[in-house]
């Protein structure tokens, strides 16, 4: 280390003795702005020592200083990794997340530790990491809660290993979200497709059921059944022999589905398009609600429906979740295409 920034060092180190808290926080802030000035002249042993002392002296700052300091180094190329795992290791989220996020001196072994020795926000905040390596999502599906299984699900760099898509499959069998996730993830195995697709069409049978309060649907039922609409835990049984009994004799057709759509029941509208294309539940669900608008307008077509019924169904899809950007104008292009 150059001889001037070693003195400055050992100073700002005797500095921090200081009892009062202005002191510390200003001898951090001048140790910071050292390593920061110095850093393309250290060697390896010279980060590492600024790394421990840095850490020695943040582990006595105040939150506010240990904050200041964490969004400081954390985007840095070389920060020293010892630093990094003090900071990433400290019980206050807002000071461990920036390094979570995004400190590269992080191996994946720390990372791993952090995850099993800390809460749900320190796990979360690693889930935004631009790349997650197999060991650390291992951790993370096995520990964590419905919104970190989400964001590593959502996140395109992380990796997982084959017990760690089994292991995230089964906790988030009933996160909608998940489900979602895992079905458009390139790297998802074919195997456990049908499984999740499964688990996803369940679940949008489970909200339909929890949801059948609605004047659309108890029409729907009246009209049936010439009575008041049944408890919600019959409503999906109800609905599903209606379309196998339309199916049976011929009479399933667009009209059915749209007027599913218009109710807004999720399942029972993918269960009637699943009957018209004799294709499996989950393989409809994921065209419909989690695929591309190419794949809806296609299978629309093949189906013979109208555009109308097209754009209810994307309405179906839109009423259940905020539709990814652009989808609506890719949609659009879509049909056009099929038609051309």
């Amino acid at each position: 280390m150059v001889q001037s920034a070693r003195a400055c060092l050992d100073d700002l180190e005797r500095i921090s003795s200081d009892q009062s808290s202005e002191a510390r926080r200003e001898a951090l802030r001048r140790l910071t702005d050292l390593f920061i000035a110095t850093s393309e002249m250290q060697s390896p042993s010279d980060s590492e020592e600024f790394g421990a002392t840095i850490g020695k002296m943040a582990i006595s700052a105040d939150e506010d200083a240990r904050i200041e300091l964490s969004n400081r180094v954390a985007k840095r190329p070389n920060t020293p990794r010892n630093l990094a795992v003090t900071l990433g290791n400290d019980d206050t989220i807002a000071v461990a997340a920036p390094v979570l996020e995004h400190a590269v001196s992080l191996t994946a072994e720390d990372l791993a530790d952090i995850a099993r020795r800390h809460g749900q926000s320190h796990m979360l905040a690693i889930c935004k990491r631009l790349n997650i390596d197999p060991r650390v999502t291992d951790v993370l599906v096995e520990r964590g809660d419905d919104p970190v299984l989400e964001a590593v699900a959502e996140n395109d760099g992380a990796r997982f290993s084959d017990s760690g898509f089994s292991t995230i499959t089964r906790r988030g069998a009933h996160n909608m979200n998940v489900n979602e996730a895992l079905l458009k993830r390139a790297d998802f195995p074919q195997h456990l497709r049908p499984e999740v697709g499964r688990n996803a069409a369940t679940q949008f049978e489970a909200e339909m059921a929890e949801s059948q309060a609605g004047p659309a649907v108890n029409a729907m039922m009246e009209s049936t059944l010439g009575k008041s609409a049944p408890p919600p835990n019959a409503v999906r049984i109800t609905f599903r022999k209606e379309i196998d009994l339309l199916h049976e004799s011929g009479n399933l057709q667009e009209d059915t589905v749209i007027r599913f759509a218009k109710a807004r029941c999720q399942g029972s509208t993918a269960y009637a398009i699943a009957k018209l294309a004799d294709l499996d539940l989950p393989t409809v669900f994921t065209c419909v609600f989690t695929g591309s608008p190419v794949a809806l307008a296609i299978l629309s077509r093949a189906l013979g429906f109208s555009s109308a019924a097209f754009w209810e169904i994307v309405e179906l899809r839109k009423a259940a979740k905020p539709l990814p950007v652009n989808y609506m104008g890719e949609a659009t292009s879509a049909l056009e295409a099929v038609d051309s």
